[in-house]
């Protein structure tokens, strides 16, 4: 699937769907934005990266369905990765891995007595842009990462309040379920026979706290 093809399905998805409800259902469109602490996990041998802070900014439209239950579709721009230490590579350095994704999550979002506390489980689809490696004493030499997996997808929980009429505040762990590289093949340098390179299985793992504003 192409970007110009995922972001015409967003599009389609964040424009038609407040069309559709009944007169009973309320929707509303908003703006979204938070801060998000990323990792990239290798459970095959029970490693992850150290966390990466950085940001998720874009829009949102909710559909209240009842006084206690919500759904919430939001497409925004997210940078993400990991840090790992580079011990024996230039000296106590630290790797780290940057990605940049389009992020299509959907939420259910259940307030159990009806008060401004809620709970919110869904899934997400990302679309990988860029990404790019570097060692923190040497950003300038940043190499841009290879063999990634264009589409991610997993799932996401959390808990959020509703602090006023316009402003929604949450906080998010979002589980990736499939592998953020693909396997490549390679001609062999000697042959020129192709030989596949298999990577170990890696996946995102992001925590994020999110402010919404509903116009």
């Amino acid at each position: 699937m192409t970007l110009k093809r995922l972001l015409f399905n967003a599009f389609c998805i964040l424009s038609f769907l407040p069309a559709y409800s009944q007169n009973k259902i309320m929707h509303r469109f908003g703006f979204t934005g938070g801060l998000s602490a990323s990792q990239i996990a290798t459970p095959s041998i029970k490693n992850a990266t150290g966390l990466l802070w950085d940001y998720n900014i874009g829009i949102s439209v909710e559909q209240r369905l009842s006084p206690k239950f919500a759904l919430a579709y939001e497409l925004k721009y997210a940078r993400q990765g990991g840090r790992a230490k580079a011990i024996g590579l230039l000296g106590n350095d630290v790797s780290v891995t940057e990605l940049n994704y389009l992020l299509l999550p959907i939420t259910g979002q259940f307030k159990p007595k009806g008060e401004p506390v809620f709970i919110e489980l869904g899934g997400q689809i990302g679309y990988f842009l860029s990404g790019r490696n570097y060692f923190a004493s040497h950003k300038d030499q940043a190499l841009a990462v290879q063999n990634m997996t264009k589409l991610d997808a997993g799932l996401i929980g959390g808990l959020g309040y509703q602090l006023s009429k316009h402003f929604v505040i949450d906080a998010r762990y979002y589980h990736g379920m499939k592998t953020i590289r693909e396997d490549t093949r390679v001609p062999d340098p000697i042959t020129g026979v192709p030989i596949l390179i298999r990577f170990v299985p890696q996946y995102n793992r992001v925590w994020s706290l999110n402010l919404r504003y509903y116009l």
